[in-house]
């Protein structure tokens, strides 16, 4: 059996918030891990025989987590190997657990992930004596999935949860990220609405839905959650007013942690 400290954990997320966030839960873990940001890398990183586990998002361009994962099963038959592959995804349990089958995929975990999930499955999968304990900014705030429901905070994120997930010496870095690489998305998604691209439109929205969770902007996910909505019924005069309501949405984020900042 392997102590967390010699566990080697593949990383597979073409976005870039969540690949980061990742990586500092694994190390908050004591979990070694490798990162990559699409599913052509991870297949060319399962030919090496040094993880433990594979941590797989699904929804990624031109080579998805399904096919990737089905590829490295393919691989690991020829090896006589297995590495246990876990699905990390928005995408609710009853559009997995068949594809997942298929593909060879054993497990998964909901996006946004917590340390105590990733904990849990991390023990279930692989031979390990000991995982450090997540990281906690205080002792009496747990460390639980954020919902999108419920929250006390008045601001559209809870930095307090954040910095008890991820730490307070990472949190302005994160922050900075998101807002960096969310304002780059919502000018892809307008050039892709002004085209009536629908692959596009949920692409973009999917990542942005993805980066907000994982960050608690919880106005921004329920945007993007109306937004899908309307794209599968490709409505789009609903889908522009909507761009605008998540721009508003974005825009009030960005407010608040410029006054945050300010005030610090």
């Amino acid at each position: 059996m392997e102590t967390a400290s010699k566990l080697t954990v593949l990383v597979v997320e073409d976005n870039p918030i969540n690949l980061r966030l990742m990586e500092l839960q694994l190390t908050n873990l004591g979990v070694q891990s490798v990162l990559v940001d699409n599913g052509r890398k991870a297949i060319e990183a399962a030919k090496s025989d040094g993880y433990d586990m594979i941590l797989m998002d699904i929804m990624m361009p031109e080579v998805d987590g399904f096919q990737a994962a089905y590829e490295i099963r393919k691989l690991e038959w020829t090896l006589e190997r297995h590495t246990p592959i876990i699905a990390c995804t928005a995408l609710g349990k009853s559009m997995l657990v068949e594809q997942c089958i298929r593909c060879g995929i054993d497990d998964y975990l909901e996006k946004p992930i917590s340390q105590e999930q990733l904990q849990t499955k991390i023990r279930r999968w692989t031979q390990m004596v000991t995982v450090a304990q997540p990281f906690s900014a205080t002792t009496d705030m747990p460390v639980n999935r954020f919902s999108m429901e419920g929250q006390n905070s008045v601001g559209p994120i809870d930095r307090a949860k954040l910095s008890a997930l991820y730490g307070p010496g990472q949190l302005d870095n994160i922050l900075s990220l998101f807002m960096t690489v969310t304002e780059m998305l919502l000018e892809q998604l307008e050039s892709a609405l002004a085209r009536h691209d629908v692959i596009m439109v949920r692409r973009m929205v999917h990542e942005i839905k993805s980066s907000s969770l994982a960050v608690n902007a919880r106005e921004m996910s329920k945007v993007c959650l109306q937004f899908e909505m309307a794209g599968e019924q490709n409505n789009w005069t609903t889908a522009d007013k909507l761009y605008n309501t998540l721009g508003l949405a974005f825009a009030r984020v960005r407010e608040y942690l410029l006054v945050k900042s300010l005030n610090a």
